[in-house]
């Protein structure tokens, strides 16, 4: 059998946005049906998820716009339209996830409870999700002297951050703390997968001989507060994620 499709005209075009460093949007996402006509049955009618974002991602070269910028998702009625009309709410999602979405904005409405599940799921995927999952470091140093600092942090979102955030070591010993940002580790450059850090850390002159509790977290280097939290539940109400510690000789 043969498919035919209505040849509607297009709608706003995507453009090119790595030179600007924008993202790309899109008001009409989950988009499966039209409404057809007495000449094309609805369900081969033009849609803007098989006619129009496929074509015109790939024509403004924007593919991996998402490395560099947001991607945002407003949706097409609201997905309780989609419900109801039998839309096929795993191939909307699994469409979302491959255009590495950061933001998904469903308009204020109710949501089928039937999907609460997925749609959770699927919102937990969107943007980044930094979960530190070790750290390895020297036990010892010498007073002024610097340790070895590796860990394994995994994204397990589908884009990266966009601010230039800073991973950063804060270093306690009994009243007296001292944070110590990594400039050298940008982390939006922390794409989904893997993300191995491997340095050395200078231990401040003003740490005496004794024992160091050591922290991570990701901070505001402006204010040197932690702006976004490790996905992991061991860690202070202020966000810092305590690793250990190690002894000053």
């Amino acid at each position: 059998p043969r498919t035919f499709r209505l040849a509607l005209p297009a709608g706003p075009q995507f453009q090119a946005s790595l030179p600007t460093g924008a993202g790309w949007r899109v008001d009409c996402y989950g988009d499966l049906s039209d409404i057809g006509s007495e000449f094309v049955g609805k369900t081969v009618a033009w849609n803007h998820t098989f006619d129009e974002y496929p074509k015109d991602i790939c024509k403004a070269g924007a593919q991996l716009a998402w490395t560099k910028a947001p991607v945002h998702l407003e949706t097409c009625g609201v997905p309780m339209y989609w419900y109801n009309h039998g839309y096929d709410i795993d191939f909307i999602i699994e469409q979302g996830l491959k255009y590495h979405a950061t933001y998904f904005m469903p308009k204020s409405t109710r949501l089928p409870e039937k999907w609460m599940d997925k749609l959770a799921a699927f919102c937990r995927k969107l943007g980044y999700r930094f979960v530190l999952r070790q750290a390895l470091f020297d036990n010892r140093c010498q007073r002024g002297g610097s340790f070895r600092f590796q860990s394994w942090i995994e994204n397990i979102g589908v884009a990266p951050i966009y601010r230039p955030y800073q991973f950063a070591l804060r270093l306690r010993q009994g009243d007296h703390a001292e944070i110590l940002p990594l400039p050298q580790q940008d982390i939006r450059q922390w794409l989904p997968g893997d993300v191995w850090l491997d340095f050395s850390v200078t231990i401040p002159a003003s740490f005496q001989p004794g024992y160091v509790k050591l922290a991570a977290g990701i901070i505001d280097p402006q204010t040197q507060q932690v702006k976004v939290k490790f996905a992991v539940k061991e860690q202070f109400p202020d966000g810092w994620v305590p690793l250990d510690g190690l002894v000053i000789e």
